[in-house]
């Protein structure tokens, strides 16, 4: 048996559907309290509405049915715009302001003269960590310590990840800037 594909009403056609399924409900409802002897199945039907009518904001996320030897089977479109946005800007914006400066500063590729001090040495191994950045020699162990101030551009550079996060951290700054100036 090969697989039927159902189409999937629009939004316009459930809003229609749902209303119809209501007044249907209504009457059924009206039906049951005032006949002495409803139809058989009456409250059935009304279980079945009430709870399709419960289920109606599922439906508005469904894409495509299909039908077939696996059953029915329904592609859902989640709406989590906010949720996600929300969710970036809680990961993007978690990293410190300090930290995040370093890590723009290196990815212009001039980040210049630095001191490897145990506090930075933790930076840059939390930034490798994450895959934002990658030494070019000799990983960490690789930067001389004693040297005097070296060129930290010579020794570690940022990867696309830590430019898609850069790209990223600025995009939220800007919609968090956005979001408190209109509050």
């Amino acid at each position: 048996m090969a697989d039927k594909k159902i189409d999937v009403l629009t939004n316009a056609d459930w809003s229609v559907l749902i209303a119809i399924v209501a007044l249907l409900t209504d009457v059924a409802i009206v039906i049951r309290l005032f006949l002495p002897e409803p139809p058989p199945g009456l409250t059935v039907c009304v279980a079945v509405a009430v709870g399709a009518i419960m289920l109606a904001p599922l439906v508005f996320n469904i894409r495509e049915l299909n039908f077939g030897k696996s059953g029915l089977v329904a592609k859902l479109e989640y709406r989590v715009e906010r949720t996600s946005l929300a969710m970036d800007q809680l990961v993007i914006l978690s990293m410190s302001q300090e930290i995040y400066a370093n890590l723009k500063k290196l990815s212009s590729g001039r980040f210049g003269q630095f001191v490897l001090g145990p506090s930075f040495k933790r930076e840059l191994a939390f930034l490798s960590h994450l895959g934002y950045i990658e030494f070019i020699q000799g990983g960490l162990d690789g930067i001389p310590e004693n040297q005097d101030l070296p060129q930290l551009s010579a020794y570690a550079q940022v990867t696309e990840l830590g430019r898609q996060f850069i790209g990223l951290r600025e995009k939220a700054s800007v919609n968090r800037q956005a979001n408190e100036a209109g509050a």
